[in-house]
């Protein structure tokens, strides 16, 4: 398996990044993300709420599979911030490029 997209996120939640996972036999799954936790970041699969009000995962695995899915993750999350300059402040660049846009076409 490996990461086909992964997107930082600097928001005001515990949410590092987004991203997607590519299986061996090439079946994307969308919608994981990267949590940062007390304990250290860690791979949440995608989720719904159920009537209940309470979250369940869409995508089952393995603890082995999980274990391996954080390692990979993490692995993919520390080369992007470590080789991209402005990894934490990507969001807030491209919000004020469209600013900036804007206010030059109007």
């Amino acid at each position: 398996m490996k990461i086909n997209r992964m997107n930082p996120y600097d928001g005001e939640s515990k949410t590092a990044a987004f991203f997607d996972l590519e299986t061996d036999e090439g079946i994307i799954i969308k919608g994981f993300t990267l949590v940062e936790s007390s304990n250290g970041l860690f791979a949440s699969a995608p989720s719904e709420k159920g009537k209940d009000d309470k979250y369940y995962d869409k995508v089952l695995m393995s603890n082995e599979l999980k274990n391996q899915l954080n390692e990979l993750a993490i692995s993919h999350y520390d080369q992007l911030k470590n080789n991209w300059p402005n990894f934490m402040n990507y969001n807030s660049d491209i919000f004020n490029i469209r600013i900036i846009v804007f206010y030059l076409l109007f």
